[in-house]
């Protein structure tokens, strides 16, 4: 009985169970049946869906090619599944607003490029839906690369490391296969798209690149694997009257492609394949939801209206992004933020997604944008260029200036600082004068998160002196500083540098401290040299006279000349006037002669008188020679007698001791007496003086 019992017991609970599963069955039946007439699905969540698209090409053809596909299909679709039924709506985004939506959940979905999607995913852990199959020129593809190309003529470039110092076109910084799959293929062979080009153009038109290669007015250009081939199969011109041919060009180093699990890639290409665009949920859209739209997508085919109006064959499960995330890695437009983050290098703005190769650094927003110009390669109206926007420098470049350097210098971003010594770990980092402002610059180009001091230590032989640097200007890229200090001590110090009390990598460098220049502050031949200390002083056989410094010889010959001629000039008087003294004690004025009243006649001659009188305390005798009458001229005759009257007086043996000279004139008699000669009357001839008068 219990077994009977048992067994209906066992074969009701079968029963059940066999039931269950069939409900179970059937529920999941219901659940993963599409159709408008599938049952439908209770729910608690919100009813409308917004589906982000990127318009490339512009909202009006994102509309026309995908609204089928994102609202009229999934509306009709997927929205019935659901209780309430779920509506979606295709929304047109560009670049800058496919960030915004998904930053701020506006969206729910995401149809972007891979490029975007990439970034989005890695930013944001989208979950990845389904990847576009496209019909290329009658092929079915779900990837594509990038081909690397030049004119069939060009010679000159048969190698992507060719590609040095020549221009090169692409569509778009951002974009996947006219940009970034050429770019990482240039840094595997050790190159980098932004410095090693001459010129970088960007055009935002892959059949713009291939026009320019074909017109010679770029060297190479950069655009996705099947574009040349579509344009040949379109008949599209390079200029009136000739359309593009495949063989008007050569592609560069091209590569073996495989796709679709080992099938040949129909089209050559010179880079790796990537994934199609994608479509994406946000992580805030319920799972069943998101299974849903992904099996409605996956059921369509070339034939559905939706198909054929956005172009393509089908929907596929989702290829790998993780090959795009680690191109972009390897290119630096991936990167993990402060916070330890994946972020990628967002905006519309050229400039903002430029990256430079390792040991270099972006340069200025502004030196970037008249770089082109500045090497005399000018950008065609419309596009966007670059000419080596990058400059090779340490994460804190160190920048030594002197006092007339820093005369010159305008701004930190002149063209003094861009040329500027930039100093190595050891490495004589520059020469100053005793007591010149010693300055040197910090250019800081990493981006430091937090507060950041820059600090130094100076060592002059055993003294120690330490600072922080002053902030000078901050750019969107770099941080510059200076800190100034005077040396007096000649010979090499050593300035060591910190960020952070972490010392840099190119520190410690020297610095050379050189005598002091006395000629630019005391001019040319002043005849100063400096000491120890940098003082300027009179050198060696100088001294200092009136602030200037003077040769010893020269003070000494300036001395004793004007001493000496001083002195000629002083004997010269003394003799002149000791001869005046002495010539007018042999001149005598009429004062000088004092005769007796009456005059004592001592002799008389046929032509005068000789008279006694007193001259000067002493007796002479006083010749009065009588000239003719009516004459006031002695004549030749008699002045011959009175000389011989003189010689022979002169001569006499007769003494006349009390007479000490004679003087002998000419004159009227009752004229005064005029000199003539005077004679010691005792003496030889040699002391007998005629002088007439």
């Amino acid at each position: 009985m219990g077994a009977v019992t048992g067994g209906e017991g066992g074969g009701s609970g079968g029963w059940r169970v066999c039931c269950g599963l069939l409900l179970a069955l059937a529920a999941l039946y219901i659940e993963g049946a599409s159709g408008q007439y599938a049952y439908p699905i209770q729910h608690n969540l919100k009813t409308k869906y917004v589906v982000g698209g990127l318009a490339f090409n512009g909202p009006e053809i994102l509309y026309k090619e995908m609204t089928e596909t994102f609202q009229t299909h999934l509306n009709q679709v997927v929205g019935p599944r659901f209780d309430p039924p779920l509506e979606f709506e295709l929304v047109a985004l560009d670049f800058t607003s496919t960030f915004t939506t998904v930053d701020d959940g506006t969206i729910d979905f995401i149809y972007t490029n891979p490029s975007l999607y990439s970034c989005a995913e890695s930013e944001h852990d989208l979950l990845s839906l389904a990847t576009l199959r496209r019909s290329q020129l009658g092929q079915a593809v779900s990837a594509f690369g990038g081909v690397i190309f030049v004119r069939a003529d060009n010679n000159e470039v048969q190698t992507i490391r060719d590609i040095f110092d020549k221009t090169v076109a692409a569509a778009s910084i951002s974009g996947l296969g006219s940009g970034q799959a050429q770019w990482l293929e240039m840094e595997k062979k050790g190159m980098n798209l932004m410095q090693d080009p001459k010129q970088v153009i960007f055009t935002s038109n892959q059949g713009l690149v291939v026009k320019m290669v074909y017109h010679g007015e770029i060297d190479v250009g950069f655009v996705r694997t099947d574009q040349i081939e579509r344009m040949e199969d379109d008949n599209a011109e390079l200029k009136k009257g000739v359309p593009t041919r495949r063989s008007m060009f050569k592609y560069i180093d091209v590569k073996k492609l495989t796709h679709d699990g080992g099938a040949p890639y129909p089209f050559n290409g010179s880079t790796d394949l990537y994934p199609e665009w994608n479509l994406g949920a946000l992580p805030t859209v319920d799972w069943k939801v998101v299974l849903e739209v992904q099996r409605a997508l996956q059921a369509l085919n070339s034939t559905s209206a939706a198909a054929q109006a956005g172009k393509y064959l089908s929907w596929q499960p989702s290829l790998s992004y993780l090959p795009l995330r680690d191109m972009q890695r390897t290119l630096g437009l991936l990167f993990d933020n402060e916070n330890g983050k994946r972020a990628c290098r967002r905006s519309s703005e050229l400039y903002d997604l430029i990256s430079c190769p390792e040991g270099h650094f972006k340069s200025s927003q502004a030196e970037v944008a008249k770089g082109c110009a500045d090497a005399g390669l000018p950008c065609p109206a419309g596009l966007q260029c670059v000419c080596r926007p990058c400059v090779r420098a340490e994460k804190v470049e160190i920048i030594p200036f002197n006092s007339t350097a820093l005369k010159g210098l305008e701004s930190t971003e002149s063209r003094l600082v861009r040329n500027a010594l930039r100093c190595g770990k050891m490495q004589v980092c520059g020469s100053f004068q005793q007591r010149e402002e010693l300055t040197v610059m910090l250019k800081d180009n990493v981006a430091h998160s937090g507060p950041t001091i820059h600090t130094y230590v100076l060592r002059i032989d055993e003294a120690e002196r330490a600072g922080v640097f002053e902030l000078v200007n901050k750019t969107e890229t770099s941080m510059f500083l200076r800190m100034s200090e005077s040396v007096t001590q000649m010979g090499t110090h050593v300035l060591e540098l910190f960020v952070n009390d972490t010392q840099l990598d190119n520190s410690p460098v020297r610095l050379l401290i050189r005598p002091r220049d006395c000629s630019l502050v005391f001019g040319e031949g002043s005849l100063r040299v400096p000491d120890e200390t940098g003082e300027c002083l009179c050198q060696s056989g100088t001294f200092e006279l009136g602030g200037r410094c003077t040769q010893t010889f020269v003070v000494v010959l300036s001395v004793l000349l004007p001493t000496g001629a001083c002195l000629l000039v002083c004997l010269g008087a003394y003799f002149f006037l000791s001869r005046n003294r002495l010539d007018a004690l042999w001149q005598l004025q009429e004062s000088d002669l004092v005769y007796a009243d009456p005059p004592v006649v001592i002799g008389k001659g046929s032509f005068g008188l000789v008279l006694q009188a007193d001259c000067r305390g002493t007796t002479v005798a006083v010749k009065r020679v009588l000239p003719p009458k009516g004459s006031n001229v002695v004549e030749d005759q008699d002045m011959f007698e009175l000389d011989r009257w003189v010689e022979r007086t002169a001569q006499s043996s007769i003494a006349m001791p009390d007479i000490q000279m004679a003087i002998l004139g000419v004159g009227e008699p009752t004229s005064p007496p005029l000199p003539a000669a005077d004679a010691n009357f005792s003496g030889s001839d040699s002391d007998v003086l005629i002088a007439h008068s």
